[in-house]
């Protein structure tokens, strides 16, 4: 696929920090109507690089489509109100600080997932639930993943 879709505190346009990704693929389209923000790809979306939202005051929830393998470190981190995150099956690893100094409440991590980077979702002062689809046996979890989040963790 080659859309994300978002939602915004204000009901306007998030706009990334960067428009073109290091494998080339870019931004073709950003719109936001009736609600839900579209950003449109040239290519199929495989990687949310590396602060590709970091910091953004307006990013409200974001769903990650099943093409995407790969959360680069730092993609959301400082969203203060990114409250809800999709995450789809499909999705092979979030990378160091993805997460971090977001208000997500909680969070599902699909089965397909392998690796949860260290820090991934530290300072989420609001996380309350993370639900892993698979025993932590059979993926890789860095240090202080969960670092100042009062996390109560339940394997479904």
């Amino acid at each position: 696929m080659n859309k994300i879709q978002y939602t915004s505190t204000d009901g306007r346009i998030v706009l990334p920090l960067t428009q073109k990704m290091e494998d080339g693929n870019r931004i073709v389209n950003n719109a936001y109507q009736d609600g839900v923000g579209t950003i449109t790809f040239k290519a199929e979306v495989k990687t949310i690089p590396q602060g590709l939202f970091r910091g953004s005051l307006t990013l409200e929830s974001i769903s990650i489509p099943s093409s995407v393998k790969a959360i680069d470190d730092s993609a959301f981190e400082r969203c203060r109100h990114l409250k809800k995150v999709n995450l789809s099956d499909g999705l092979l690893s979030i990378g160091k600080r993805a997460f971090a100094y977001t208000d997500l409440g909680n969070v599902v991590i699909p089965s397909s997932v392998l690796v949860v980077s260290s820090e991934a979702f530290s300072h989420c002062e609001c996380l309350t639930t993370v639900k892993f689809s698979k025993p932590f046996s059979a993926m890789v979890i860095g240090t202080n993943c969960f670092l100042n989040s009062p996390t109560e963790i339940a394997i479904i």
